[in-house]
C-alpha cells in the first residue's frame, strides 16, 4: 500500500503486477522445503517466478543432516568471540549493519513524508 502511494499515477500498475507475482509465490509455497527448495523454470522472462526471499522457510528441514545447525553454532561461536575478545571489532561489525538499516528506514519514511 505505502509503495502504491510512493508510485503515484504508477501505484495502480504497480499493485496489479505485485498481486500476479503474489500469485506465483503462492503457488511455490505449497512445495517449499522439505518438498522443493531450487528451481528452474521454461518460458519467457515475464512469466518466470522471481526469486524472493521467504521468511518461513526453514532450511533445517531441507537439510536434516545437521549441516545448518553446525553452521548455525559456528556464527553464533564467532559472534561471542567477536563480542567476547574483540570488542572494538564487534561495535564496528553492529555499527554498519544498523546504519545500513537506519539509511534505509530515513530514505523510506522521506519518501512517504513527500507522498
Amino acid at each position: 500500500m505505502q509503495q502504491k502511494k510512493l508510485l503515484g499515477k504508477d501505484g495502480d500498475k504497480y499493485e496489479e503486477e505485485q498481486k500476479l507475482e503474489s500469485k506465483k509465490r503462492k503457488f511455490m509455497e505449497g512445495l517449499r522445503p522439505p518438498l522443493y527448495w531450487n528451481f528452474f523454470e521454461d518460458g519467457s522472462e515475464g512469466t518466470k517466478v522471481k526469486h524472493v526471499l521467504r521468511s518461513q522457510a526453514d532450511p533445517t528441514k531441507s537439510y536434516s543432516d545437521g549441516r545448518i545447525e553446525k553452521i548455525m553454532t559456528s556464527i553464533q561461536t564467532i559472534g561471542k568471540n567477536l563480542s567476547n575478545h574483540e570488542e572494538i571489532k564487534w561495535r564496528r561489525l553492529m555499527k554498519y549493519t544498523l546504519s545500513i538499516f537506519e539509511k534505509e528506514y530515513k530514505t523510506l519514511k522521506a519518501n512517504l513524508d513527500k507522498a
